[in-house]
């Protein structure tokens, strides 16, 4: 009699095969969801961000990240610690998240006193004296996280997403993503809204990073909200924390 194995029955076995050899190297299998889940179970995070996890969605956000073991990280003027702290449990003892803070013309740092409160081995502060990000080496992903419209805010708006993109494209290695996270302007707005409501048009934020030599990757719902009327500036207690966000992924080739 000839022995037959069924498709499904041979991809259970080879994959029992690899969860047994993940096993025995010590790498569980789907690591990286793995490293998300338990950086938000971490029992650490303060209290105070773990009641921003139902507005913000960081499965869905940091997974569309693509972030991993030993990647290097820059996260663009965070403001806060939230994500910080997230992504350095992820990145863990081999990886890097480099802040990148705002450094005024006075010399003084903008949300010096948060980001202190999570600098060590893993998060390195990077100060700026303009919006472009830098650090000490290549890295795997750069994030901008509801920031992106502030390029066209204030005396160098006209120039400063360009500068921007393209400092994010020679700070990435060959094949590293940049991700853009935003709150949504009405269509046809473009930039223009930004100053007012500080949000910026989804289709404005692609065309001007691919400007840069990106290529677009792909983008996320999640944090979609149909009920914004995108009408109100972002800090407006009708609409804040709950904004009609995107989420733009692109790739250095």
């Amino acid at each position: 009699m000839t022995a037959f194995v069924s498709r499904a029955a041979f991809h259970i076995h080879v994959l029992g095969l690899a969860g047994l050899a993940c096993a025995l190297i010590g790498t569980p299998a789907l690591s990286a969801v793995s490293a998300v889940d338990a950086a938000i179970a971490d029992p650490a995070r303060p209290a105070a961000e773990r009641a921003l996890d139902g507005d913000r969605k960081p499965q869905e956000v940091l997974r569309f990240y693509g972030v991993k073991a030993g990647d290097k990280v820059i996260e663009r003027f965070p403001g806060g610690t939230y994500y910080t702290r997230l992504l350095s449990k992820i990145v863990g003892p081999r990886g890097k998240v480099y802040v990148a803070l705002f450094k005024r013309a006075d010399g003084s740092i903008l949300d010096i006193d948060k980001a202190k409160s999570v600098e060590g081995p893993t998060v390195v502060l990077v100060p700026n004296d303009n919006a472009t990000p830098t650090a000490p080496e290549p890295v795997d992903v750069v994030i901008s996280q509801q920031n992106y419209h502030d390029l066209h805010v204030g005396s160098q708006a006209s120039t400063a997403a360009t500068a921007v993109n393209r400092s994010v494209f020679e700070v990435l290695r060959p094949g590293g993503t940049y991700v853009v996270i935003d709150h949504d302007a009405r269509p046809g707005l473009g930039a223009s809204d930004a100053p007012k409501t500080h949000r910026i048009e989804m289709s404005t934020a692609r065309s001007e990073v691919e400007a840069a030599g990106f290529r677009f990757v792909g983008s996320s719902e999640a944090l979609r909200n149909p009920a914004d009327p995108r009408t109100a500036t972002v800090s407006d207690p009708s609409v804040a924390g709950h904004t009609d966000r995107f989420m733009l992924k692109f790739r250095k080739p």
